[in-house]
């Protein structure tokens, strides 16, 4: 019986999928962003961790191997309006308190479907799903 080579049958299989995308027209997807929108948000919480080192322990033949995981400090802030956010950025974290007052900028993102329907060479949308929110900026509001 004769061996069968699992990255040429991939190799092979990926390259006809390819081929088969491309001449059937594949839809195409374009990410948009909306411009920028500003609100009035105030930060409602301020939480710190402090990183850490997991390891993971993994049989290797006769041994053994150690695999070791680090996370970074979370410095993570949120700002609660009409839309509320949660960020980790130390700058932010350190720049507010619980309470602040904030003029929050954010944007919207948008995932476009083209589709080639009439088969004329022209893709027209087809379809476009609302992904969620993207943070920007957010600045003090200096109460007099």
């Amino acid at each position: 019986m004769a061996k069968t080579n699992f990255y040429s049958i991939a190799k092979r299989s990926l390259l006809a999928g390819l081929l088969i995308g491309t001449l059937s027209g594949c839809n195409e997807t374009r990410r948009e962003l909306s411009d920028i929108v500003y609100e009035e948000a105030k930060v409602t919480q301020k939480e710190h961790s402090d990183g850490y080192t997991t390891f993971r322990i993994i049989p290797c033949g006769n041994s053994t191997m150690i695999i070791p995981s680090t996370s970074s400090d979370g410095n993570r802030v949120t700002f609660s309006g009409d839309i509320d956010f949660t960020i980790d950025n130390e700058d932010l974290y350190n720049r507010f308190n619980e309470g602040d007052l904030v003029r929050l900028g954010y944007r919207e993102s948008y995932k476009h479907t083209f589709e080639d329907l009439n088969k004329d060479g022209v893709k027209e949308k087809t379809q476009t799903l609302f992904e969620g929110y993207v943070f920007e900026s957010a600045e003090k509001i200096e109460i007099k």
